[in-house]
């Protein structure tokens, strides 16, 4: 009798020791999971960050392109103060570089940045995974122990939940540290994002201020006036474009950061819960072997069963606040566009109503000086259809004074 109720123990514990094991892997392969996708955003948002800084680099140059353009024009057209042109070109052309420069020193230093944190994690997931198994090889041993020893049977399952339990916090310490390294280099992204953005408009300022400054210094016609005024309009245009592209990508990382740590805070939670009921699972085993505390046991698992319940309500309420903060953050980033475009949509009304009233104003001067030239061609061609009236009466009046002459 006794050596069945061993034998028995000894299967009801290696089962329980067999789920333990096997919920270690699942724990390990979910952590893994998250990781990997915590990789596979950063890469993602490495590439988009680089793109809109491409993009970025590539309207400068447009923008550079465009401004020299219309500056050779204007110097061609007036062919006049070529060493002042020429020297502002050239601090133009050299401010340029200068900031292309600096934007590929910044993006080389922020791919070197993540590139190091991408090893970092590599490393860290595998000292990870060669501590699980680690775990699983020794709870391998343990077991052989125990079933060649088939004694202290209460104490080797205690040792093992401790274990466990040391291991799955050591995993849980590491996630959150894994997230904190994560958002901090991708604060460091959004921090250089806006750096670049701001020292990308200050250039562009300088840019629009110099032609503004090339206007009044060379004081050229109208026509060439509303030429630049145009190139101003494109660049106002283009600038808030690229604003608003950047924003929106800034909103989207708030947005993919939201979820990732609303991903991993799931997770904590859901370890949380899975370790609560691993050890009141090991905790009832224990009790049960010991044959004792029925009452004790009936009490416990009512409680097991209320807290259980209880996270699971926690988590339903958080999951619909976290849903509806996301929902109410997309409808105001929804509103903040709409009115974004209403700006920029009264911008391009208010210069085209302008370059109207200029393209009339030149209208206006060119059809005043039409009709002076008109009244002046009148008067002139009046004065000559007299003069030859007169050389008419003249020439009659001598032929006449001929004929009567003997």
């Amino acid at each position: 009798m006794m050596l069945y109720l061993t034998v028995l123990n000894m299967m009801l514990y290696l089962t329980v020791l067999n789920m333990m094991l096997y919920l270690i892997v699942l724990n390990m392969m979910l952590y893994l999971t998250v990781l990997n996708m915590m990789l596979y955003l950063t890469v993602l948002n490495m590439m988009l960050y680089l793109t809109v800084l491409n993009m970025i680099l590539y309207l400068t140059v447009l923008n550079m392109i465009l401004y020299l353009t219309v500056l050779n024009m204007i110097l061609y057209l007036t062919v006049q103060n070529m060493i002042y042109l020429t020297v502002l070109n050239m601090i133009l052309y050299l401010t340029v570089l200068n900031m292309m420069l600096y934007l590929t020193v910044l993006n080389m230093m922020l791919y070197l940045t993540v590139l190091n944190m991408m090893l970092y994690l590599t490393v860290l997931n595998m000292i990870l995974y060669l501590t699980v198994l680690n775990m699983i090889l020794y709870l391998i041993v343990l077991n052989m122990i125990l079933y060649l020893t088939v004694q202290n049977i209460i104490y080797l399952t205690v040792l093992n939940m401790i274990l466990y339990l040391t291991v799955l916090n050591m995993m849980l310490y590491l996630t959150v540290l894994n997230m904190m390294l994560y958002l901090t280099v991708l604060n460091m992204m959004l921090y250089l994002t806006v750096l670049n953005m701001i020292l990308y408009l200050t250039v562009l300022n300088m840019i629009l201020y110099l032609t503004v400054l090339n206007i009044l210094y060379l004081t050229v016609q109208n026509m060439i006036y509303l030429t630049v005024l145009n190139m101003i309009l494109y660049l106002t245009v283009l600038n808030m474009m690229l604003y608003l592209t950047v924003l929106n990508m800034m909103l989207y990382l708030i947005v993919l950061n939201m979820m990732l740590y609303l991903t991993v805070l799931n997770m904590i939670l859901y370890l949380t819960v899975l370790n609560m009921i691993l050890y009141m699972t090991v905790q009832n085993m224990i009790l049960y072997l010991t044959v004792q505390n029925m009452i004790y046991l009936t009490v416990q698992n009512m409680i097991l069963y209320l807290t259980v319940l209880n996270m699971m309500l926690y988590l339903t309420v958080l999951n619909m606040m976290l849903y509806l903060t996301v929902l109410n953050m997309m409808l105001y980033l929804t509103v903040l566009n709409m009115i974004l475009y209403l700006t920029v949509l009264n911008m391009i009304l208010y210069l085209t109503v302008l370059n109207m009233i200029l393209y009339l104003t030149v209208l206006n001067m060119i059809l005043y000086l039409t009709v002076q030239n008109m009244i002046y061609l009148t008067v002139l061609n009046m004065i000559l259809y007299l003069t030859v009236l007169n050389m008419m009466l003249y020439l009659t009046v001598l032929n006449m004074i001929l004929y009567l002459s003997p």
